[in-house]
């Protein structure tokens, strides 16, 4: 019930990984967060950018990105939109913090930071097996 998160201060999205999920979500989600909270979507491919459009309030929007398995993981991506506020990015660290992990903020760009550099490894051992 999306009412029981009317007091949050920090709301961690993490449907599935569809962006008209995730703006049904968003918009749900702030119909009863309070003006002040903090919406995070957990999205390994989807720009964080696009999805805060789908939000009443962008400043307060932001993304936390897990690794699965997330008990095993210990960093957390927290990926900046362009019009993410400075609040929004301290309460995203704080809380990665408070859960004993370790995050690193990245920029809104494809594939965030970890699965580039994934994709790249893979690339050159792709090449590697063809020769």
């Amino acid at each position: 019930d999306y009412a029981d998160l009317a007091r949050c201060d920090l709301v961690v999205e993490a449907v599935f990984e569809d962006s008209a999920v995730k703006k049904a979500a968003t918009e749900q989600a702030e119909a009863v967060l309070k003006s002040s909270a903090i919406f995070a979507s957990n999205t390994s491919t989807i720009p964080i950018t696009g999805l805060a459009k789908n939000s009443a309030r962008p400043k307060n929007f932001i993304g936390i990105h897990f690794f699965s398995p997330v008990d095993k993981m210990m960093l957390v991506e927290i990926i900046l939109g362009k019009k993410t506020g400075d609040k929004a990015l301290a309460t995203a660290i704080d809380f990665v913090r408070a859960i004993k992990k370790t995050p690193i903020v990245v920029n809104d760009t494809r594939g965030f930071y970890v699965n580039r550099c994934v994709l790249r490894y893979m690339s050159e051992a792709y090449k590697m097996l063809i020769e």
